[in-house]
């Protein structure tokens, strides 16, 4: 909730999402909005990726991954690791623009729409301005204030054909596993 109420000060939201379609089923089982950052999570994600596609718009897809989550989460604690998290959230849907949508994947990492009409290196100097900043987190703990350092690893990838939807999954899957590490 709070970064919706930090991006409508800011400016135009980050992230939107089409309204449901009368009749279409919904799994009130999976969350569609992450509880810590506010944004739309992975089914919400897939679901833009097919949207995309049907439309045969010209997007491409990023990738981030926070660093060393798991460690301040062991050293410091779930609540620590929610701050991290809302803080790299907002510094990524501060960057996104016009029509582009940010999510939360799952665990560490975020996934955004570009729905720019850049070619794919053009894509990736842009999403490197933001995605290889290095930024820092004053963490106010019960016994301490740490400052934290906060980096992140990105991709961008192309939207692939429109049937392959399931492959782009399991490439931003294997890639957040391999970056989460």
């Amino acid at each position: 909730m709070y970064l919706e109420q930090k991006q409508t000060e800011l400016g135009d939201p980050a992230f939107t999402m089409e309204p449901q379609s009368e009749g279409e089923d919904v799994d009130i089982s999976v969350p569609m909005e992450d509880p810590v950052t506010g944004l739309p999570t992975k089914p919400l994600a897939e679901r833009a990726f097919t949207e995309a596609f049907t439309e045969g718009r010209t997007v491409h897809i990023a990738c981030f991954v926070l660093d060393r989550f798991a460690a301040v989460l062991e050293r410091f604690g779930d609540e620590a690791g929610a701050e991290l998290l809302l803080y790299y959230g907002m510094h990524l849907a501060q960057a996104m623009t016009g029509r582009d949508q940010l999510f939360h994947w799952v665990g560490p990492s975020f996934v955004a729409i570009l729905n720019r009409p850049e070619n794919l290196d053009e894509a990736r100097r842009s999403v490197a301005s933001y995605g290889s900043t290095r930024l820092a987190k004053l963490l106010r703990l019960p016994t301490r204030t740490v400052l934290l350092p906060v980096t992140g690893t990105w991709t961008v990838f192309p939207l692939p054909e429109p049937d392959s939807s399931e492959t782009l999954v399991r490439k931003i899957d294997s890639y957040v596993a391999f970056g989460s590490v």
